[in-house]
């Protein structure tokens, strides 16, 4: 108490004194004196005029009234008070400090609304503001230049010149150097102290734009086979009116199929199919508010959220935003715990009362409630994730795992018990088979042609690259015990527990990295240094440049096998047409638009699934494919995309797709039906006395 008194002005009114320990801070306070440590003991003065903090060790904290945008105090789950102040250069925090406090900040609040409500702005003020606005403007334009030019040039790329590199194969040089510049712009406008929020929240949203709605544009027709199955699935609830749980696993947790019916109906739309182009786009911006609760949750420094925001769009090249039910549930799963981690912290907060907190409870259970009934993964996902928190004790929701856990069971059991009978060994028989798992959702992928090598090297290098730094930030957070970020810290390693449970198509390193990124992002974004210098910004430009272009890569890298044209679709149309029910349609593999119609009227097949066991190549193919139909009328469907997935992938053991229409065009069991520029239709001849459609 003495040093404080020895820095009090003469006529300074002391409102209050406390003892407290200094707690975090993020950002650099300009008014920070070196010295502070975490957990150091001192004294705490709240004048009329200021905030003084004095430690036993020697540091010191001043901070004008004036420059604290924000005081709260707050109270932990021991009882404890903690006071967190922000200022434009960063926030602080004081552990431990009196309640008499709170009375202080209040009478002070008090006294600057009374005294400076009707006070103008002085000329100097605007002159600064005006200076500021010019100073910052170069990375408006630069961004919104930018980020212009890209999407007028995606709508001149040919889907045809897509190579194995995907996208950037077909990209004129103009477009790189657009994304370039929107990335710089970008970088710089979100790493500077002086940006407003709205200005952040704006290159956010136009980031978001370029690289998840512009690349959109350059598809003549809906895009990836799954949609198309997925647009099949909601065609038969919206006709049908119900759902039939032994046509497909779909059935089985068909609550996105439901919504995406419903949307259909409610718009208009003839199809789902007509929604799917802008979907990446919307779920992406639907991830952003829980995004930016997650960042704030960690550091209520101005720049912190978006930077958080950034890192993850910038890494998340895991195409699960398309129409699906994992793209709709990854919504309710940040929601929850951004929830968790903002308003159900453990902490009092006088902005939540208890009605509040009690309607937030009732938002979490009915989130898990639609997300158990939508997929099968993400309810796993969740409860690793809500008992983190209740272990750490930073929620006080403590019932939640338990609701998360039941709801799952009692969906999985009597809901979705068809599926379970048919599955349950095959889903015991993976429990556990963790090198199994990660061969064949890592191992497993790296094949095929030398380009497509490349671009799954890069997923991989990009995935651990993330990792890794997550890992340094983790390390440096943990050694200055910034508590704030222990959460954070447990919430991205939580999802690696879902390795073993099951491989999940190949997919589950895949999941676990889109589970992981959100919070990975909050520790890589903890990285970028709280003062930002000429050197700092333009490593950061140059970071945000080299992830923009490894996104294109990695996210867009299989655009060539996507893409598909009108005259393909038209193949796939015609089959329906001509096929009579209980038909089997034969494709060389999955990558064709099918699925769309007629669920449950015809079967669909692939000859990769059916012949992958086959040692070698059956002297004839022809013969082989005929006998996989039985008695049912057959019809082969080629078509562009599955030849170019061959080309991407490489040959499967069966043979090649040219041999197999030499063998089809030969043989006296197949006939051709149907041919456009695209594609080609085969139907086995049906012996004498028989009947079709």
């Amino acid at each position: 108490m003495a040093e404080i008194r020895r820095r009090l002005q003469p006529g300074e009114t002391v409102l209050c004194m406390s003892r407290a320990l200094f707690g975090e801070r993020h950002g650099a306070l300009a008014v920070l004196v070196a010295g502070h440590q975490p957990s150091d003991a001192g004294v705490l003065a709240i004048t009329a005029r200021r905030l003084l903090f004095c430690s036993q060790r020697g540091g010191r904290l001043v901070v004008e009234h004036d420059r604290i945008t924000r005081a709260t105090l707050t109270t932990a789950h021991d009882g404890r008070h903690d006071l967190r102040i922000l200022t434009p250069a960063g926030a602080a925090e004081l552990h431990g400090v009196s309640a008499q406090v709170a009375v202080a900040l209040d009478s002070l609040r008090a006294d600057r609304a009374g005294a400076g409500a009707a006070r103008p702005p002085a000329e100097p003020v605007r002159a600064a503001a005006r200076a500021r606005a010019v100073a910052l403007g170069w990375p408006h334009i630069l961004t919104a230049s930018g980020a212009t030019v890209w999407t007028v040039l995606m709508l001149h790329v040919r889907g045809e010149r897509v190579g194995d590199l995907g996208l950037v194969s077909a990209l004129p040089a103009a477009a790189l150097v657009a994304i370039v510049l929107a990335c710089i712009g970008s970088a710089a406008a979100l790493v500077r102290q002086r940006t407003s929020q709205r200005a952040r929240l704006i290159h956010v949203l136009v980031l978001v734009f370029t690289l998840y709605g512009a690349p959109h544009l350059i598809a003549d027709v809906t895009s990836f086979n799954v949609t198309w199955r997925h647009a099949g699935v909601s065609t038969y609830i919206a006709e049908h009116g119900s759902v039939d749980p032994r046509i497909n696993a779909y059935f089985n947790w068909p609550g996105f199929f439901l919504l995406e019916a419903l949307a259909v109906q409610l718009a208009g739309l003839q199809s789902a199919l007509d929604l799917a182009r802008w979907t990446p786009l919307v779920f992406n911006l639907l991830y952003l508010p829980p995004l930016l609760l997650i960042g704030r949750s960690a550091s209520e420094e101005p720049r912190f959220a978006y930077l958080v925001a950034s890192v993850f769009f910038l890494g998340n090249w895991v195409y699960q935003d398309y129409p699906s039910p994992q793209g709709l549930t990854f919504v309710l799963y940040l929601s929850i715990v951004a929830i968790a981690l903002t308003w159900l912290h453990g902490r009092d907060d006088e902005r939540v009362t208890p009605r509040a907190r009690a309607a937030l409870m009732v938002v979490c259970f009915l989130a898990v409630l639609a997300t158990v009934g939508t997929h099968q993964l993400t309810p796993f996902a969740m409860l690793a994730s809500v008992s983190a928190l209740v272990a750490l004790r930073r929620t006080t929701f403590r019932a939640l795992p338990a609701i998360v856990l039941v709801l799952t069971v009692a969906w999985v059991v009597f809901a979705a018990g068809t599926y379970l009978n048919g599955h349950v060994d095959a889903l015991k028989d993976q429990v556990g088979q963790v090198g199994a798992t990660v061969s064949s959702s890592v191992g497993g992928r790296v094949s095929g042609s030398a380009q497509h090598v490349l671009v799954t090297r890069l997923r991989l290098v990009t995935a651990a690259t993330v990792w890794l730094l997550a890992m340094l930030a983790a390390l440096l957070l943990l050694r200055r015990r910034a508590s704030s970020f222990l959460p954070h810290v447990a919430l991205a390693a939580v999802p690696f527990s879902l390795v073993v449970l099951q491989a999940y198509g190949g997919e589950i390193v895949l999941r676990v990295y889109l589970f992981s990124l959100p919070f990975v992002a909050v520790l890589v974004a903890s990285l970028v240094p709280a003062r930002v210098g000429r050197v700092a910004g333009a490593a950061v430009a140059i970071l945000a440049v080299v992830a923009s272009c490894a996104f294109l890569v990695t996210r867009y890298g299989n655009l060539r096998i996507e893409l598909f044209t009108p005259d393909e679709v038209r193949v796939v149309q015609r089959a329906y047409d001509i096929a009579p029910d209980g038909a089997l349609l034969l494709a060389p593999n999955p990558q064709i638009s099918w699925e769309f119609a007629r669920l449950g009227e015809v079967r669909q097949r692939t000859i990769d699934g059916a012949l992958k066991e086959l040692p070698r190549p059956p002297a004839n193919l022809a013969q082989t494919v005929a006998g996989l139909a039985d008695d049912l009328p057959a019809y082969v469907l080629i078509t562009r995309n599955t030849r170019e997935y061959e080309a991407l992938f490489g040959r499967p053991r069966w043979g090649t797709i040219a041999q197999l229409e030499r063998s089809l065009s030969r043989s006296p069991l197949f006939h051709q039906v149907y041919r456009n520029r695209d594609g080609v239709i085969f139907e086995r001849r049906r012996p004498p006395g028989t009947s079709g459609r």
